[in-house]
């Protein structure tokens, strides 16, 4: 059985895991864009490190807030099962037994 969260609690769960996700996903992105940028240090002028380094830090960044958001949905035990319909597909299709001349 599986306890059941507030709408207040969910709701500070998921700003919570949101706001690490995101603060990780920066700092990853970051040391990634000094690691890139690197070797090439005296090849690349300072814009082209600089961009390179932010659009890794948010590219991370906003991967890092997403899947925050994916892992509270693990943590709260949401999945496809629980929007499964009687028939046990969970995107509304029926479909034919495959002996059958239904399409």
């Amino acid at each position: 059985m599986q306890a059941q969260l507030n709408p207040r609690a969910g709701s500070d769960l998921l700003r919570r895991y949101r706001e690490r996700g995101l603060w990780g996903g920066l700092a990853l992105g970051a040391i990634g864009g000094a690691m890139v940028c690197g070797p090439h240090v005296h090849d690349w002028s300072l814009t082209a490190s600089g961009a390179v380094m932010f659009g890794l830090s948010t590219g991370l960044g906003l991967l890092g807030w997403f899947f925050g958001s994916l892992a509270v949905g693990s943590v709260a035990g949401v999945g496809a099962h629980d929007a499964a319909e009687p028939d046990g597909h969970a995107d509304g299709a029926h479909h034919a037994d495959p002996g059958s001349d239904a399409n």
